[in-house]
């Protein structure tokens, strides 16, 4: 027997509220639709605990040091999960 899920349906207060989305670059755009993507929120949330963030002494640079290896973060084309 098939057994289909239950369709999500969110409210959408008007179509006008998405009109920015074509005035944003393709990054911005392929970042605006992977954030919300539930694989991609599952893969960064378990990979929380794979780095460490410093910061240097001299200038207000930031230092990402990875704790483990994680290859979550490469199907995804990132170098790392933040």
């Amino acid at each position: 027997m098939y057994n289909k899920s239950p369709k999500i349906i969110l409210p959408l207060s008007k179509i006008e509220d998405y009109d920015y989305v074509l005035t944003l670059p393709k990054a911005a755009i392929a970042w605006e639709y992977l954030r919300r993507n539930i694989d991609y929120q599952r893969d960064r949330f378990n990979s929380k605990a794979d780095y460490k963030v410093d910061f240097s002494n001299d200038s207000n640079l930031r230092i990402i040091r990875k704790l483990k290896q994680n290859n979550s973060c490469l199907k995804w084309g990132l170098s790392f999960f933040q």
